[in-house]
Parts: structure tokens; sequence; C-alpha cells
């Protein structure tokens, strides 16, 4: 059987030949000036694409957003979020869970130290407990005392004190603490995550995405560009306060992105999957601050562990102008916080329970408050460990006859 070999030609590649009038195929020859010439345009438009994106990015884009764009998809580990979710917490941190093997490799070791569980949001889990522990354990020391101190800080960035309630039974009390502090007024203000039945889903950001975005500020400029304006493209508005399940991860990136208030990305991926928001929580949050107070006096006392209660020094007006708030709002805010630290003072006067007044000690040293007027700088935060700790050993010195030096 023999085989056929059919070549198709184009008008472009013959031409027709003068004597004989046929026309004869012609094989093109190759120019290499001119795609020389051609392959140069194209890496120089390419060249400028990528060097015009990286300014853009870098001096055109305000830097909040970049952060917030890079913190979705250009981390080292791209599931390594530092709040991560939890199936009956809501979240929790990664210094929550280093914390957790601490507090557990202590009772694996069975050490007899004077123990402090400390609870609280964003304010506590900056730091200020570990000043507490250096201070209890430097005067302890001077005191010739054979104990020494551990404090475990149980705090996460954004939880209330219900959310510290349900963390205390799951973890806390397994330590079987001689001290339990909490710190809490900001996120007591909000309604508690335990009402709200919302799960956090963070989006999956693909390998060759993350290493298309490291490697190409075209296609990072690209990205962003069409993540910033996904939201008014689709809904006409720049934020969508939605966290029903039909809101795509593309509009709840967008919203992250361009929404101003809210600072920490898990926020914006919470889906409520049973329409809990619909209900009004007004009327709950004061029963539910109420019982939770009394449930962590309960706790405590079953445990044998003194519980201190703290209030909470913030300068509300800086706190209105970072949120952005209304005088109306501010107002309410600054009410409802007031309102939190005497509730405070009320319940350490009837349960009898010891009170670092902070927001009265550390007033002097408003200063030392970051610009959101929640968060105390380093400086602060000495200050602020130092306060509660000499609360604490104060207490440690008459239970144990300790002599300071």
């Amino acid at each position: 059987m023999g085989r056929c070999l059919l070549v198709l030609q184009s008008t472009a590649d013959r031409k027709i030949d003068e004597d004989s009038g046929a026309r004869v195929s012609v094989v093109p020859t190759w120019n290499g000036a001119r795609h020389a010439r051609l392959a140069a345009l194209v890496l120089g438009i390419l060249i400028f694409l990528e060097l015009s994106s990286a300014v853009v990015m870098d001096h055109v884009v305000s830097a909040e957003k970049r952060a917030r764009f890079e913190t979705i998809f250009l981390k080292e580990d791209p599931y390594g979020y530092y709040i991560l979710p939890h199936p009956y917490l809501g979240w929790v941190s990664t210094d929550l869970i280093d914390e957790q093997s601490r507090l557990l490799e202590h009772i694996r070791e069975g050490r007899d130290d004077v123990t402090v569980v400390v609870l609280g949001g964003s304010t506590t889990a900056s730091g200020w407990p570990l000043v507490t522990e250096r201070y209890l354990n430097e005067e302890l020391e001077r005191s010739r005392a054979p104990k020494r101190a551990s404090v475990f800080n149980l705090a996460v960035p954004g939880w209330d004190s219900v959310t510290n309630l349900q963390a205390y039974v799951w973890m806390g009390r397994l330590l079987r603490p001689d001290f339990v502090v909490i710190h809490q007024n900001i996120n007591d203000r909000k309604d508690p995550y335990l009402f709200s039945q919302a799960v956090m889903h963070y989006p999956h950001i693909s390998l060759t995405d993350t290493f298309l975005m490291r490697r190409s500020s075209f296609y990072r400029l690209l990205r962003f560009g069409y993540l910033l304006s996904f939201n008014t493209l689709h809904y006409g508005k720049a934020v969508v306060r939605d966290n029903g399940p039909d809101i795509p991860v593309q509009s709840r990136i967008s919203s992250y992105l361009n929404d101003g208030t809210r600072k920490q990305a898990h926020s914006f991926f919470m889906t409520d999957y049973v329409d809990a928001g619909r209900y009004p929580f007004e009327l709950g949050r004061g029963a539910a601050l109420r019982e939770t107070y009394q449930g962590l006096i309960r706790l405590t006392r079953e445990d044998n562990a003194t519980l201190v209660l703290t209030t909470h020094y913030l300068n509300y007006t800086k706190e209105a102008d970072w949120w952005g708030l209304s005088a109306g709002a501010a107002a309410v805010s600054e009410e409802e916080g007031r309102a939190i630290n005497v509730f405070i003072r009320n319940l350490s006067v009837t349960e009898r329970r010891p009170l670092v007044d902070l927001e009265k000690t550390m007033e002097p040293y408003d200063a030392l408050l970051q610009e959101d007027g929640e968060h105390f700088s380093e400086e602060g935060l000495d200050v602020q460990g130092t306060l509660v700790g000499k609360a604490l050993f104060e207490i440690l010195k008459e239970r144990y006859g300790l002599a300071t030096q």
C-alpha cells in the first residue's frame, strides 16, 4: 500500500514562472533581523509592564491595601495564617497553640510553680503577661521564696469574655492555676461570637497563583486591580457587609482590601450558614457578660484559684478617630466602655475578688497608647504588666508570708 504526501501551500508561498506560466512553490526565507526586532519589541513591552507594575504597586497603591493583599497571597506559607479556624472557639492564634503546648508540658513535668492563667483579647495577647511573669520571678527570687512563677497567656485577638470562659474550660482548668486574670472591655462591647454561629473559611490560594504573584509584578497588579474593583463592579459598592453563604470569596477579599475599619483578615471570612445574624443581640449582651463572669467566679472557686479582675484604660477620642466613628457612635462606644469598667468594679466588691483598676492607674501613661487608643506600645505593656505583677505579688506575700528584701 503506497503512501501519499499532501502538502498545503498558501498563495503567499507561490509565484508564477515567467517562461512557462506555471505556478511554482517558493520556500520563504528567514528574515532574522525582522524577527529579532519583533522579539526585542515584545521583550521591551514585557519589561515595561513589569517595571511599571512594580512602581504602581509600590508607590501608587496605598501601603495598607498592599499589605492586606500580600497577607492573603504572598505569605511564606500559603496556609500560615496567624489566626486559625477552631471548631468551637471560632478561631485561635498560632501563639495560643504554642502556649497550649507549653501548658501541657508544664503539667507533664509536674512543676510546683505559682501558675497564672491570663485571659483576654488582642490587648492581652500583645504581650504584657510576659512582663508580669518576669516581675513575679524577680520578686520571688528577691524574697528567697522556693517557688517560681509561670504565666500562661491564653488571650487571642478578637476574643471576648464569653470565648475566654470557653477557653478556660477547654484549656486553662487543666492547669489548676493559682491565679486567673481576665482583661477585657473592647470586645465585650460587641455581640458575643458565641451567638453569631459563623464559620471561618479562608480563601484557598493555589501554589501556582502564589508563584506567579512572586515572579510577576504585572500579574500581581492585574489580580490586585480585579479584586479591588470586584465589589464595585458586581454590587455597586466597595464593601459588602454580609456573612451569608452566597457571598463569593472574591467579594470577601474585595471587602478586606477596601474596608478601612476592620483590621483582622479573619473577620472578613466568616460565613453564617444558619442566618443567626437576623436576631438582635442587644438585649442578650449584658446578660451574657454577667453570666460569663459569674461562670468564671464559680469555676475558679471550684479550682481553688484566685480570680483577678481588671478594668481597661482607653483613649476614647483616639479610638473614635481610628475607627472613623461618628459623634453619636463614639459617644455610645465610650458609654459602653465605661459601663463595663463600672460593672467590673462593682463585681469586685460584691464578689470580693481582687481588682487591678488599670483604667485609673494607666491614665498617666496615655502617651504610650498606640494610634488606635486601645493598644499600648512596648513601653506601655511594660508598665501594665508590672502593675498586674505587683498586685499578684501582694497576694502572694500574704499567702506565703514572704518578706521582701
